[in-house]
């Protein structure tokens, strides 16, 4: 459906270029300008906006008024997103088994989980490894992350808290638990690259392995 839709505002875009600016400039907005800003990908919104600004110089303000009409249906339908709506993620796992002058057995796993809303992010990681040779476990590792994230609407500041456990008890640790809370500041989002920075207070208590 969004691609036709996106496809009907295609052709239209193109035969408003055609007929061009000097014939329109004076023509309302036509019904399908909204279909096109809707069905518009953020990245491509504001190029359609300049073309029907330039094709409709009389109705900018109008058209002003559409895009924040948009945005803000956007921004609702984003708090308005149910658990299920809002959640994304990934599972890896994997093992293996061989036998020769040793029997080896492993498996390794992977879930990350997170969640979008348009105030709160929550993500949730988990990854194990283990591997036996001959009965004898010489691998074992555990690690889970939890962070939680803030947004505050109209700034770049933001606000995180976070939690890791780890064991690995053949690298010496029995477990390790670790904290922290921190503001933080968005230097940098675009459709490629975000980049966050963030500083605070954290703890972190080890217990290692006797020996």
């Amino acid at each position: 459906m969004r691609r036709s839709m996106a496809s009907r505002g295609g052709w239209l875009l193109a035969g408003l270029l055609l007929t061009g600016p000097s014939r329109l400039s004076a023509a309302q907005l036509p019904p399908d300008a909204r279909a096109m800003l809707t069905e518009a990908y953020p990245k491509e919104r504001q190029a359609v906006v300049n073309v029907l600004k330039r094709l409709y110089p009389g109705s900018a303000d109008e058209i002003d008024t559409l895009v924040r009409r948009i945005a803000d249906e956007k921004k609702l339908q984003v708090e308005q997103l149910g658990l299920i709506q809002g959640l994304r993620g990934e599972v890896s796992i994997g093992g293996y088994y061989s036998t020769g002058n040793t029997k080896e057995r492993g498996a390794s796993g992977t879930i990350a989980v997170r969640h979008e809303g348009k105030r709160w992010v929550n993500a949730f990681d988990v990854e194990a490894d283990i591997k036996t040779e001959d009965g004898i476990k010489t691998t074992e590792r555990a690690a889970a992350n939890y962070i939680a994230r803030r947004n505050f609407e109209g700034s770049r500041w933001f606000a995180a808290a976070g939690l890791r456990y780890e064991r690995a008890p053949f690298a010496g640790l029995s477990r390790r638990f670790g904290q922290f809370i921190a503001p933080g500041y968005q230097l940098l989002s675009s459709e490629h690259v975000k980049w966050d920075v963030l500083a605070g207070p954290g703890a972190r208590e080890t217990r290692y392995v006797d020996g």
